[in-house]
């Protein structure tokens, strides 16, 4: 592909990238789309959410007071609180999103050689999978989800039968005002909507982030790799003995890492500037929900059903934590990598000069690339561990508070 001859928003359209596209561009947040099409779809958009989460707003309303019966709703509200966040968040950082995608295609313009162009490579598609097994983790939990609510309960009726038909639940929470058995399928579809546009938004955005982190990991490798090269490229002048133009050649080599450093620290300090205010207000009431959630199924008697939907919606929470942590490892991995790669090279046969260079680039990598959550909490596995402690430390407290 002519990385140069097509425009930034055309680039995207490689079959590396071009899923991560639709997902955003359906939901008028891709970054170069244009103005009027984004409002238009942000319109349709937005009308959807607000007449799908009003019925849920008027159950919760109905049960105030009610912690058994709320703490469902309260779960499925804090999709809406995630959406508003995205939402809010594409829209102020926008041309910083545009910018960092602007860089990504200049970096891959400016590779040197088919190897660097295949370690990009080799970072976009493991991006790709990743977004794909996302994807098919939330369609199979869904799927089981909506089996398990409403079409279980059908089937035992069918090949099991009662002496009258067992009782269809909501998918979600909802009060329309009318009675549920008469008018079931009418809400099931109302639900389904907002529950396909709720999961399509949320899977796009952090397709989208995994897309840009997957990338500045790709920029570490190669630089890595840089580093390695100049080293070989030394040693080589070295052992040959024609040493006239190596102080040159070698620190030319040399300043051009330093150089592609501090554009990876760049790139990464635009993906945490347009993304750690929106992760912090999305994980921040998680925990206390997760635990809510379990004291809940804890106290379920007879209910099957609600039992395993509310163990349903605390995997998904569990599970997207985890998801968006794994980013943010990977990033403070790949930047530490970089130490490695330098204490690695014969430093002690460069050049004075060159060996200063060293020094300036060690000093760069003293404090690996770390994401983090509103410049607070940082996103690596480290702490998905303390959320999931902290979750089971708030449900054991809440259990034994219930219990007396």
């Amino acid at each position: 592909m002519d990385w140069e001859s097509v425009s930034t928003d055309e680039f995207y359209d490689d079959n590396l990238f071009r899923l991560n596209k639709i997902f955003v561009t359906v939901f008028g947040l891709w970054p170069y789309q244009d103005r009027s099409s984004r409002i238009r779809i942000l319109i349709i958009y937005w009308c959807n959410v607000v007449v799908g989460f009003t019925p849920m707003i008027m159950y919760l309303i109905g049960v105030f007071g009610d912690l058994m019966k709320m703490t469902k709703t309260i779960m499925a509200l804090l999709i809406l609180h995630v959406l508003i966040v995205l939402n809010i968040n594409y829209a102020v950082h926008l041309h910083l999103l545009k910018r960092i995608l602007q860089k990504a295609k200049k970096n891959w313009e400016d590779l040197e050689d088919q190897e660097e162009i295949r370690v990009f490579k080799n970072y976009a598609t493991e991006g790709k999978i990743l977004f794909i097994v996302y994807i098919m983790f939330g369609v199979v939990a869904y799927t089981i989800y909506l089996s398990a609510v409403t079409f279980l309960p059908l089937t035992l009726d069918y090949f099991y039968p009662l002496n009258e038909s067992r009782h269809l639940k909501p998918l979600l929470d909802v009060e329309f005002f009318v009675d549920e058995n008469e008018y079931y399928w009418y809400i099931f579809v109302h639900c389904l909507d907002i529950m396909v546009v709720a999961f399509a938004t949320i899977v796009g955005t952090d397709g989208f982030f995994f897309m840009v982190a997957q990338h500045v990991c790709g920029m570490f490798a190669v630089l890595g790799r840089r580093i390695d090269n100049v080293d070989q490229v030394n040693s080589k002048i070295v052992r040959s003995g024609k040493e006239n133009n190596r102080d040159k050649l070698v620190c030319k080599e040399l300043a051009e890492c330093v150089q592609y450093h501090q554009e990876c620290i760049k790139f990464f300090e635009d993906i945490e500037e347009s993304f750690n205010l929106s992760w912090i207000l999305q994980l921040a009431p998680n925990a206390v929900i997760i635990s809510i959630a379990a004291v809940h199924t804890m106290n379920i008697e007879d209910d099957p059903i609600e039992t395993f939907s509310l163990v349903m919606f605390t995997a998904i929470l569990a599970f997207r934590l985890f998801v968006i942590c794994w980013p943010g490892q990977r990033i403070y991995n790949h930047s530490a990598d970089i130490r490695a790669h330098l204490y690695d090279i014969r430093w002690y046969e460069f050049p004075p000069k060159a060996k200063k260079m060293i020094y300036f680039m060690l000093i760069g990598t003293s404090r690996p690339c770390q994401l983090t959550a509103g410049k607070m909490v940082s996103l690596n596995f480290e702490t998905y561990g303390k959320l999931m402690k902290t979750s089971m430390s708030y449900f054991t407290f809440m259990l034994s508070t219930n219990e007396e």
